[in-house]
């Protein structure tokens, strides 16, 4: 059934057609309503129709006064004529007035039903867009975890790598003070031995300026002697010489290894105080903010892997460790394990168009590296 047709408003409508001297039709009483489907006014007017008959039988019957003339009954008819056409004016004209106001509300009704319609779609739509918003921020803060965890996993990572470092550099020091002691208990042994050498041979020459004259048979044996003995002292000064210069020399390379690992130990604890404070940065961050924007983290250092295990097999195991470093401070500024690997193993024209790994067999070309990457990271490509 349309919207507002009802049976009282095709039946006010037939009966002012009606009293307009009109046949109540299905077009007259849309037209007079504007508003209604034939199949519903058609049903209302036949139901109007049969009523008809039991009303104008009901006016009759109030006008028939039993015993009454007929003049009179005709003036009475007349008069209940009049005052019925009358009545059904003023009925007409308040059914038309109330009409209109029902049309008016009518309308009014139904634009704030669209305007609440409206509503509730707009409604509905921030809900969606609020719910996919929450589920951005709980998926971006699933991430910001996942990157807390890999973070520390990886410091923890870094502090057992500069632990087992401080032990290597103790374990470094403590042969470099046996060589030491060693090299002091040989010096002071052999210093003995040539001392006890110089006596011996003091002691022969004095024998032999006492006993010329007894022992010039003899002089030919003792100048041989004292020969061999010079020459089997020369050579083993010599031989303790070049062992003295042979642990000199180890004893270098221990202390350039123990500054070397002193070193690697600065940046690692550099490193790690550096994600000490990106971990409280992205910790404050999600606090603060859920819905900010995030972007991936780096993945670990095993996602690159590069084909230079020719090259790798023999580089030492600091430039090994150095290079590990690059390449995950590499993944870090680039954000992508591919974009990193790319960069690492294409020419560049800083390195005079060599690649960022083939300079990584030195400490210079792996620090120019590193200064390379932090200039990126910064916003400085030139």
């Amino acid at each position: 059934m349309a919207k507002g047709i009802s049976q009282d408003q095709v039946s006010q409508a037939a009966d002012q057609l009606l009293y307009a001297g009109e046949r109540p039709t299905i077009e007259r009483i849309r037209a007079l309503l504007g508003t209604g489907s034939p199949n519903t006014v058609n049903r209302f007017l036949d139901i109007w129709w049969q009523s008809l008959g039991s009303r104008l039988n009901a006016q009759t019957a109030k006008i028939a006064i039993p015993g009454a003339p007929k003049e009179v009954i005709q003036l009475a008819t007349q008069l209940w004529e009049n005052a019925v056409l009358s009545a059904e004016d003023r009925l007409s004209n308040e059914r038309t007035t109330l009409n209109h106001e029902h049309t008016l509300a009518m309308r009014d009704l139904n634009e704030r039903e669209d305007g609440i319609k409206e509503q509730i779609m707009s409604l509905t739509s921030a809900k969606d867009r609020a719910e996919m918003a929450l589920t951005a921020a709980n998926q971006q803060v699933v991430s910001l975890n996942q990157l807390v965890e890999k973070n520390a996993a990886y410091l923890i990572e870094i502090k057992k790598q500069r632990d087992d470092y401080k032990h290597e550099l103790q374990d470094s020091h403590v042969t470099l003070n046996l060589l030491r002691s060693d090299i002091d208990d040989k010096l002071f042994k052999w210093e003995i031995e040539r001392k006890e050498i110089e006596s011996a041979h003091q002691a022969t020459q004095d024998r032999w300026i006492l006993e010329v004259d007894r022992a010039r048979q003899e002089e030919a044996i003792s100048s041989s002697k004292i020969k061999q003995i010079t020459k089997q002292f020369e050579q083993e000064k010599k031989a303790a010489s070049t062992q003295i210069d042979d642990l000199k020399a180890n004893l270098l390379l221990l202390e350039s290894t123990s500054q070397a690992k002193v070193a690697q130990i600065d940046a690692l604890e550099r490193e790690i105080n550096r994600l000490h404070e990106q971990l409280n940065l992205v910790l404050t961050q999600t606090r603060t903010n859920k819905l900010a924007d995030t972007k991936e983290v780096a993945s670990v250092v095993s996602e690159i892997k590069p084909n230079y295990k020719g090259a790798k097999k023999r580089l030492s195991r600091e430039c090994i460790d150095d290079i590990e470093i690059i390449k995950l401070r590499a993944n870090e500024v680039f954000d992508n394990a591919k974009k990193a690997q790319n960069w690492l193993e294409s020419p560049r024209s800083e390195l005079h168009g060599k690649t960022p790994l083939d300079v990584c067999n030195s400490k210079k070309g792996r620090q120019e590296v590193l200064r390379m990457l932090g200039r990126i990271d910064h916003g400085i490509f030139a």
